[in-house]
């Protein structure tokens, strides 16, 4: 069964287009459950990492090649932090709380 997205099209534009229209990629399959990121996920990505230390992303990755935060790859390169013990370091019990380290 295909979802309605694989039946989208997008129509070619500018100068020497071609007439007609282009099929879009097929929709990315769902994210694993033991992935899943999100204030109530179990994975955190380094964008919400970085604004629970109110730090820079880059600042999040170097820590995790670093060592100084915990983190697993993804198969696409992408790190994720495992959110129980990235709020313990952070001093948190849950999203949203915003933490000072100076």
């Amino acid at each position: 069964m295909q979802s309605a997205d694989a039946n989208r099209t997008i129509r070619s534009r500018g100068p020497g287009a071609e007439k007609g229209t282009i099929p879009l990629p097929p929709a990315a399959p769902p994210r694993p459950e033991t992935m899943r990121t999100g204030p109530t996920g179990e994975w955190l990505s380094r964008t919400e990492v970085a604004r629970l230390f109110q730090v820079s992303a880059s600042t999040v990755t170097r820590w995790a090649r670093e060592g100084k935060v915990p983190a697993k790859r993804t198969p696409g390169g992408h790190y994720r932090y495992p959110a129980a013990e990235v709020r313990r370091l952070a001093g948190t019990s849950g999203p949203g709380e915003l933490v000072r380290l100076d």
